[in-house]
């Protein structure tokens, strides 16, 4: 039997999203066999690691954002 460690987290972060994301996440959440949540997180620090401190990426999605 694998036993999870349970991690507490000392902030919580929310955001509004579209019936469409929140599908998709839960699927891909499903299929990936984690919490939505856990699945949230690896995906923005995944996105924060790869291109925080890139500036020609910043600056591109700066601009699809607007």
């Amino acid at each position: 039997m694998n036993i999870e460690p349970v991690i507490v987290y000392p902030r919580i972060v929310g955001f509004r999203a579209s019936e469409h994301l929140d599908i998709r996440l839960r699927r891909f959440s499903s299929a990936v066999g984690r919490r939505r949540s856990d699945v949230i997180r690896y995906l923005l620090v995944s996105c924060l690691n790869a291109y925080e401190a890139n500036n020609d990426a910043i600056e591109k999605i700066r601009q699809e954002l607007y």
